[in-house]
């Protein structure tokens, strides 16, 4: 829309992007340790879910000293959709 392009003229940058950059995800503990690094290879090639919320429930039982209750990973009702 007109008001978003007005915006987009006062952002420094190219916002056109590059259509071949691929990501990633990571998870990174509060001491800076990273504990899940996903790079893609392919577009829409994501870290499993079950290997984030691991990576997350590690960050949490290490912040909390002891080991969290675990997760249902197999609840589809988590899992992220397109």
């Amino acid at each position: 829309d007109k008001e978003a392009y007005e915006r987009s003229k006062q952002t420094p940058g190219n916002l056109r992007g590059d259509g071949f950059q691929l990501g990633g995800q990571y998870v990174i503990s509060k001491e800076g340790k990273i504990i899940l690094e996903h790079k893609q290879k392919l577009f829409g090639d994501d870290a499993k879910l079950t290997d984030i919320f691991d990576a997350l429930e590690k960050c949490l039982s290490k912040e909390n000293g002891h080991k969290r209750n675990t997760v249902d990973h197999q609840d589809t009702s988590r899992q992220a959709t397109s």
